[in-house]
This record gives structure tokens, sequence and C-alpha cells, in this order.
């Protein structure tokens, strides 16, 4: 084991049309505590979607809201219940995505020694074949450091919210700072890692400044300024059971001085004790 961990326990439901980019969920800050687990959510300790992104609980029993932000309706479709957590968009589409967005702690450390790191582990169930929809169907992982920012509450990125029109509210402020490293998985496309820098809202004036996930791969998305692409593009392909169950683990790991290693696994039932599905580092 290296000497730092963090880890969260999640169940979410996640479904999908054809061709839907879909984000699984995204956290934030970077943070790691010495072989401690610092959130743990199973939905059933209070929290919520679309309202204040505020950790709370115990590290066993924790809570937050986690909220939307979309390029199409996702209003009354995402839910929140004990052991479920169901993103969805309102119809079926062909170009599309949606993110989660949570703060998980508050009090952010870093990765100051060597062999630290911080993991993000969550059990998903695919329920309409979220990862069967073609070349241009992801499920992405990010974690930030949010410099203390909140999402943007209250649901107001759920319906439609990420889009290319300049001056819009949400150009600065909440999401449009974190910065953090992202890791794609597509069924039978291209997956990469790539950065997500703080966005500039001198110069781009569009709500994708809030989006966490896209790097530029369609309207919406973070543009202003693009991440970098740090590992070699992936094109193994794979097929994911509807209705089966996986899990992701999801690791950014300090292995050298001034050296980052971003590890993302998809194995298929609960844990990471089943068949390793896909791999990146």
């Amino acid at each position: 084991m290296k000497k730092n961990a963090s880890s969260f326990s999640l169940k979410p439901l996640l479904a999908a049309a054809k061709r839907t980019a879909l984000a699984a969920l995204l956290f934030a800050p970077l943070a790691a505590l010495s072989q401690t687990v610092i959130f743990t959510d199973t939905f059933a300790n209070g929290s919520t979607t679309n309202k204040p992104s505020t950790p709370g609980g115990t590290a066993t029993a924790s809570s937050t809201s986690y909220d939307i932000a979309a390029s199409k309706n996702t209003v009354n479709f995402v839910s929140i219940a004990a052991n479920d957590l169901k993103l969805t968009f309102s119809a079926a589409t062909t170009s599309g995505f949606l993110e989660a967005q949570a703060l998980f702690t508050g009090t952010p450390v870093t990765l100051a020694t060597v062999g630290d790191y911080i993991n993000l582990t969550y059990t998903f169930t695919n329920t309409t074949g979220t990862l069967g929809g073609g070349t241009a169907s992801y499920l992405i992982n990010g974690l930030y450091n949010s410099g203390g920012a909140a999402p943007v509450a209250g649901g107001a990125l759920a319906n439609s919210g990420l889009t290319t029109v300049s001056n819009s509210a949400y150009a600065s402020g909440n999401c449009q700072g974190w910065q953090g490293y992202v890791s794609r998985i597509s069924t039978n496309g291209i997956s990469q890692a790539y950065t997500r820098p703080a966005q500039n809202p001198a110069t781009g004036t569009t709500s994708g400044n809030q989006d966490l996930i896209g790097n530029g791969w369609g309207g919406g998305t973070y543009t202003n300024l693009t991440g970098v692409v740090f590992d070699a593009n992936e094109t193994a392909t794979f097929t994911l059971t509807s209705g089966g169950t996986y899990t992701i683990s999801y690791s950014i790991a300090l292995t050298a001085a001034g050296t980052l290693t971003v590890t993302n696994n998809l194995f298929s039932g609960t844990g990471t004790g089943g068949t390793l599905v896909f791999s990146q580092t």
C-alpha cells in the first residue's frame, strides 16, 4: 500500500441515451490524508442534488450536494435516494452530456511526500447501456482543486445550462477556477487523460467555463483554456453489459518529486476484486 489514501464509497445508477457523453461523478478538491477515508456516501446520509455543495456528516457516513451541469435538460430526471443516484436526461438524444459536481471536504491537503496518493472509488449500475452508444459515448472521472469555490447550485445549469452563448452570468466564479485531472473512458473510441485548467472569464464569457470534463469536444465544454492530454490515447474496445454492475478506481499519486501519476481502472462487479475491464495510467 502507498502511504496516503482517501476513498469514497458510491453507488450511482447511470443512464444515458445513444451517443451521449456522461460524466459519472466529479470530485473536488484534491486531498489526501494518511491512510484515512475522508468521504463515504451511500446517498442515505442527507446528500442532495442541486443544492449548496457543503460536505457534512462523518468520514464513514458523509453527505454533500451533487450539482448538475448539462448541455441538455435533466430537471426532474436526476434523482437521489438511499444507494441510488441516478443521472439521466429528460429524453433520448444523439448529442449531449451531463456532469455531477461536488465538494467532498472543506479541508484540502496536498500530496507532499513521494508515495502519497488520493483514490476515488465508486460502484455503478449500467442501467441502459451507458457506454454502448458508439464512439462518442463516454464515462468520465475527474479530481480537482476547487480553491474553496462550490459548484453552481439551484439547478441553474441542469436544464441545458452549458452553452456557447457569450455574456453568460456563469462565466466566472464557482467551478470556473477549478483545476484538476480528467480521465475519459470510451468503449469503442479514444480514451484519454487530460488536464482541466482554470478558465479565463476575461477572454471567454460562456457558461462552458463551468464545465469540468469536456476539453473542447462539444458545445458547452471548456475551451478557455483547453487541457493538455498527458497520456497516450487508448483505443482498446470492450462492451459493458446493460444492467451490469461495475466499479471505477481512480487515483492520483505523487510518484516522484514533481511527478503525478494518474491511474483509471474499471472493474466488473462490486469492488476492485472483479475482472479488470479497462486500465489507463
